[in-house]
């Protein structure tokens, strides 16, 4: 099979000069491929069909801006001064039937997000030592505040519960998607979520982003953060 590179079927009407004079069908049986974008011209040689192979060539004019971020280069994040990622705390016995207290010790700026962090420090559940951990600033923290996560924490702002334990129309951010990953939905600054309903017999809630455009399901034991997250300059 021979191939040609040719654009169009308006071209492939008019590829007379490169088959040599031979008689072409005019492009009639181009059929566009969903796999490749390629096609098929049949050529008439005498008594004889040859298929020809039409390699559909690329007509844009420029290189858009998320192609050269694609590339990379100066388009590269720089995470040097980063501070960690922001996310709840790793799921365990303690928050699945009690609740675990911590102590907002510091809040850092991290060139990475938009909203402050806060450093969140926890006793270790086995260990004689501490555990840190960066949560985004939600409204009214400060430092030195205590704040409680798990099935048994009281309904606070800044609080980390399960989303069975919240009343419907409250707001919450940091919402997980899948138990055990640590905040999916609603983790931008100034960004949150409302809860809508309770399903019992699916064992799953749903929420919805003040735009209203797209609902979310989540699992009952799912963690979240009651209370919509510090918007600090950037709120996009």
């Amino acid at each position: 099979m021979s191939i040609l590179n040719i654009e169009t079927p308006r071209a492939c009407r008019e590829c007379s000069s490169l088959l040599g004079g031979f008689p072409c069908n005019g492009g009639r049986s181009y059929q566009n491929s969903i796999f490749d974008g390629n096609g098929f011209c049949t050529i008439e040689v005498g008594s004889i069909v040859k298929p020809y192979l039409v390699k559909r060539v690329s007509m844009q004019q420029r290189v858009i801006r998320v192609q050269r971020k694609g590339a990379g280069s100066i388009f590269k994040s720089h995470t040097h001064n980063r501070k960690g990622p922001s996310r709840s705390r790793s799921l365990d016995f303690g928050e699945r039937n009690d609740y675990r207290k911590g102590v907002i010790t510091d809040i850092i700026h991290d060139p990475g997000h938009g909203a402050p962090l806060s450093m969140v420090t926890f006793r270790h559940p086995f260990r004689y030592k501490k555990q840190n951990e960066l949560f985004v600033v939600a409204e009214v923290l400060y430092t030195e505040k205590v704040i409680y996560c798990g099935k048994k924490a009281t309904l606070v702002v800044s609080n980390v519960l399960p989303v069975r334990s919240i009343p419907e129309g409250a707001l919450i951010c940091n919402v997980e998607h899948h138990v055990g990953d640590r905040g999916a939905f609603a983790r931008c600054s100034g960004d949150y979520v409302i809860v809508i309903s309770h399903n019992p017999d699916s064992d799953t809630s749903s929420v919805k982003p003040p735009s209203g455009t797209s609902w979310r399901f989540c699992k009952h034991i799912c963690q979240l953060i009651i209370q919509v997250y510090k918007a600090c300059g950037d709120v996009a």
